[in-house]
C-alpha cells in the first residue's frame, strides 16, 4: 500500500518538472484548443504551455488523434506527445498530490482512500472523451498490446503510469465502477489478457500495452508496482 502512495507521487513529480509558460500564442490556445494547430515541431511547447489546464490539453491531444487517425505510418513525436497530453487532460497529476495532502494516513486503507478520492476529483475531466482520444492516436502500437520502436523511446516511465491510470478510471467510470472494482475485473481473466489483448476493447488494449512495456523496464519501479497491482 504504502509503495503505491509512493509510486503514485514519484509520477506526479516525474511528470511536473515541465514549467508553464504563458506566452502570447499559448494564451490564445487556452481560450480557444479548436484553433490550435498541432505538429511534431511544436506540440511539447504547445503541452509545457497548457500545464495545468485540462481544456486546453484536451484540445491538443484531440488535434493528435485527428492527424493520426488510421494513419499506417504515425509520427512517433505525436504518439509520445498524445501520451503526455493525456495525463495533462485527465488533470490526474495534480488530482493525485491534493488526495494525498487530505490522506489520514492512521487509516488501514489509505490506498483505497486515495483511489476514491483520485476517482470523485477526476470525474468532470471528460475521461472517456481523453481515453478515445489517445486509444486512436495510439491504435497501430497498441494492436497487439505492444508499444516499440522509436514512440516507446520518447514516453518516460511517469508518463506510461499516469497514461494507464487515466485510463483505468476511464473504463471504470464508462463501466459505471469503481477503480477497485474495474482492476478486479481485469484480474479475473487472468494474465493473459495482458499478454495478447484478446477480447479487450481499444482502450484497453492501450493499458495492456504500457503495463507491459513498463514491465519490461526493469530500472522503473513505477513500472513494476503497476504491473503487480494489476496482475
Amino acid at each position: 500500500m504504502k509503495k503505491w502512495i509512493f509510486a503514485l507521487t514519484a509520477a506526479v513529480l516525474l511528470s511536473s518538472c515541465a514549467d508553464f509558460f504563458t506566452n502570447s500564442w499559448g494564451k490564445n490556445a487556452a481560450r480557444d484548443p479548436g484553433t490550435i494547430k498541432v505538429t511534431s515541431g511544436n506540440v511539447n511547447d504547445l503541452l509545457r504551455e497548457a500545464k495545468g489546464d485540462t481544456k486546453t490539453s484536451k484540445g491538443i491531444l484531440d488535434k493528435i488523434a485527428e492527424q493520426l487517425k488510421n494513419n499506417p505510418n504515425p509520427d512517433p513525436a505525436l504518439q509520445a506527445a498524445a501520451v503526455k497530453a493525456a495525463g495533462q487532460a485527465g488533470g490526474l497529476g495534480t488530482t493525485v498530490l491534493d488526495s494525498l495532502d487530505k490522506l489520514d494516513t492512521k487509516e488501514s486503507d489509505v490506498f483505497n482512500e486515495l483511489l476514491t478520492g483520485i476517482q470523485d476529483k477526476t470525474k468532470g475531466n471528460n475521461l472517456t472523451g481523453i481515453s478515445a482520444a489517445v486509444t486512436e492516436s495510439l491504435k497501430v502500437s497498441a494492436n497487439p498490446p505492444l508499444f516499440e520502436g522509436d514512440f516507446v523511446k520518447n514516453v518516460s516511465d511517469s508518463d506510461l503510469t499516469l497514461l494507464a491510470l487515466t485510463l483505468v478510471l476511464a473504463e471504470a467510470e464508462e463501466n459505471h465502477n469503481s477503480f477497485e472494482d474495474y482492476i478486479k475485473t481485469w484480474t479475473d481473466t487472468g494474465s493473459q489478457k495482458k499478454i495478447d489483448g484478446s477480447g479487450l476493447d481499444p482502450s484497453e488494449r492501450v493499458i495492456a500495452a504500457a503495463v507491459n512495456e513498463l514491465g519490461k523496464r526493469p530500472s522503473s519501479s513505477l513500472g513494476g508496482m503497476l504491473d503487480d497491482f494489476l496482475k
